[in-house]
């Protein structure tokens, strides 16, 4: 089951409580709220974020749950709470290196 998508997608994989989330050459993230023991995985929530994400870490704060996206294109970091909803986009003070 998982192992499909590691063929389809250039991304970092990230298993949480049961949720699953993909990072999608076409600059989004696939959210899978919950993943099944065995069978298919159910539809994912596609949340459409900077250009060229690289990396995907997930932070438990107290109950709150984020994930935190970099992406290369437009140099941003994304942060999205456990149901993939938009929290944050934070990017670089322009002439920063």
């Amino acid at each position: 089951m998982i192992d499909g998508l590691v063929e389809s997608f250039v991304g970092l994989l990230h298993l949480t409580w049961s949720a699953l989330a993909v990072l999608d050459v076409k600059d989004q993230v696939w959210l899978y709220d919950t993943v099944p023991a065995a069978g298919a995985l159910p539809a994912p929530k596609k949340i459409r974020i900077g250009a060229q994400p690289r990396a995907l870490a997930f932070k438990q704060v107290g109950e709150q749950r984020y994930f935190l996206v970099a992406c290369a294109g437009d140099r941003s970091i994304w942060a999205l709470d456990g149901a993939g909803e938009f929290v944050r986009k934070i990017t670089p003070p322009t002439g920063s290196p």
